[in-house]
């Protein structure tokens, strides 16, 4: 059976997992007799089917494996430098999951240079380490405005 609209596709699913910040479902599109990721946040409307699904071996045996191989990699291509008010020894939780580089520690604080997909990421990113110690976006000027309409929005001083 052949779906009329191409974004609609009949698949059994067979695993769901994450891959970067995002959920990915792996499934055997039955139009296509193929596998596939589908992005969680990009399914609208499921419905369940009638039929049983054929158990199948994915490619390379590994689910994981498989969605990194489908998606590829996230470019992160903006760069942030953060100067953080803590040593580097006492950043090492917050800094475990950040894309990061340290270009200066002292006993005073760290300089770090992050890297994200895009300004709200960066954006976030800053919240998060936030938590833990205080940071001064140094560059770039649009990530300084956007952690300052953040902070005044969380504050209650930001305008609706």
């Amino acid at each position: 059976m052949t779906s009329p609209d191409p974004t609609t596709s009949a698949a059994s699913c067979r695993w769901s997992l994450t891959a970067g910040r995002r959920w990915y479902l792996v499934a055997w599109d039955r139009d296509r007799d193929d596998w596939r990721t589908f992005r969680l946040d990009r399914l609208a409307r499921p419905w369940a089917t009638s039929g049983h699904f054929t158990p199948r071996q994915i490619p390379g045996g590994d689910a994981a494996a498989y969605v990194a191989g489908a998606i590829g990699s996230i470019p992160r291509e903006r760069v942030a430098t953060l100067a953080l008010g803590a040593a580097l020894d006492d950043l090492a939780e917050v800094l475990r999951w950040v894309d990061h580089e340290v270009v200066e520690a002292t006993s005073g604080g760290t300089v770090i240079q992050i890297r994200g997909e895009d300004d709200g990421r960066l954006a976030m990113t800053v919240a998060r380490i936030a938590l833990t110690t205080s940071v001064r976006v140094i560059e770039p000027d649009d990530l300084v405005h956007a952690v300052e309409r953040l902070g005044a929005h969380l504050t209650g001083q930001g305008r609706r």
